[in-house]
């Protein structure tokens, strides 16, 4: 199993068995879901349209991969990224914007 399927699984469960009141749970549960389900479906590896020098992690981006629209699909200039991370980063800017307000 991949380190980022882990940290899907983990992230999922975490945000479900204990924040499930706040707006940033259900931003990152949806990433981390969306993660672990196009993980999951193409055998355990993110398809990735760029390099896949991890071999453990990726695996290029086919016809035959499923759910297309939750993997690596998008670039930058740090490398590919999917919908599941971008959604991840919103939840977690989130619970830090809502702790550092909290803490006013």
């Amino acid at each position: 199993m991949s380190i980022k399927t882990r940290i899907a699984i983990w992230t999922a469960l975490s945000c479900f068995l204990f924040w499930r009141s706040e707006l940033w749970f259900l931003v990152m549960f949806l990433g981390g879901t969306s993660n672990l389900v196009a993980v999951y479906l193409n055998g355990g590896k993110m398809p990735s349209l760029g390099d896949c020098s991890h071999p453990n992690k990726h695996k290029p981006l086919t016809e035959d991969s499923r759910l297309k629209p939750l993997c690596d699909v998008h670039e930058s200039r740090f490398g590919h990224y999917s919908v599941g991370d971008v959604l991840l980063m919103v939840g977690w800017l989130l619970n830090t914007v809502g702790i550092l307000v909290r803490a006013r």
